[in-house]
């Protein structure tokens, strides 16, 4: 899938092979997770039984819509996405998971589920759209309309903070990815939750970053920081690529984000 998006797409962003790849793995580490052992829980028996059973069949279903969310979604929107969807491989393993999609239904618009009421089908992203009106008298820059696109990134940021998983979103300037990510960490995180905002420009210094990031935190002892006693900090750093570049290319501020 990774020789298919290098050698018939074109994408808008600038991807690494092992990063792609990497970002499967981890969404799969989210679907999963219920199955893998921690100190605090051990996987139901429902789990073992089902993935003892039907493990191979799950994991073909699930594949297909997690490939879609990493390898895929490095493409943007457009005939990148079409290529991926009618791919041999994708076609086949479609095939094969029982819920086949019809062929004027577009593979991105769904989303196939694990578990709950719609378990073992494919459910498209509309179906989770809340109930919108637009507010009596709202300001134009307010109105914020449930679409397939804004509920499909919700979704697969949202499972990815949950489970401890860095996040990047990038795209083209104007399609909403601050307003998406700021109303979610506002309004439908978790309360264990503690959003921080950060915004960078090309005067960002990485010693005022520091002092900033300190001045949130918690101090715990001596040179340990962090969220106060069963919070979890998100930061959310807006326009992520903005510092200026140094005489020999670093960017200081992104490099202590980084480590």
């Amino acid at each position: 899938m990774i020789r298919i998006v290098r050698e018939q797409t074109k994408a808008p962003s600038m991807t690494v092979d092992n990063n792609i790849g990497q970002s499967h793995f981890r969404l799969m580490d989210c679907y999963f997770s219920a199955c893998i052992p921690t100190q605090t829980k051990t996987p139901s028996p429902d789990w073992i039984n089902k993935l003892q059973w039907s493990g191979l069949l799950e994991w073909k279903r699930s594949r297909v819509d997690m490939v879609g969310d990493s390898l895929g979604e490095a493409l943007g929107v457009g005939e990148g996405r079409q290529v991926m969807g009618l791919s041999p491989q994708n076609v086949s393993v479609c095939e094969q998971v029982g819920g086949k999609l019809d062929s004027s239904m577009f593979w991105y618009d769904f989303i196939y589920e694990l578990e709950g009421e719609r378990e073992g089908q494919w459910t498209p992203w509309l179906t989770f759209a809340p109930k919108y009106t637009v507010p009596p008298r709202p300001e134009y820059q307010n109105i914020v309309v449930p679409t397939v696109d804004s509920i499909r990134l919700t979704h697969t940021f949202s499972t990815l903070l949950l489970k401890d998983k860095h996040v990047i979103v990038a795209g083209q300037t104007g399609t909403g990815k601050s307003l998406y990510l700021s109303l979610w960490l506002q309004k439908d995180a978790p309360e264990s939750i503690i959003p921080i905002f950060i915004n960078f420009s090309a005067q960002t210094h990485v010693n005022r970053l520091q002092d900033l990031l300190d001045s949130k935190f918690e101090k715990r002892r001596r040179g340990v920081y962090g969220p106060p006693a069963g919070k979890k900090n998100v930061i959310f750093i807006d326009d992520l690529n903005m510092p200026k570049k140094e005489y020999y290319g670093a960017q200081p501020p992104i490099e202590l984000i980084r480590q």
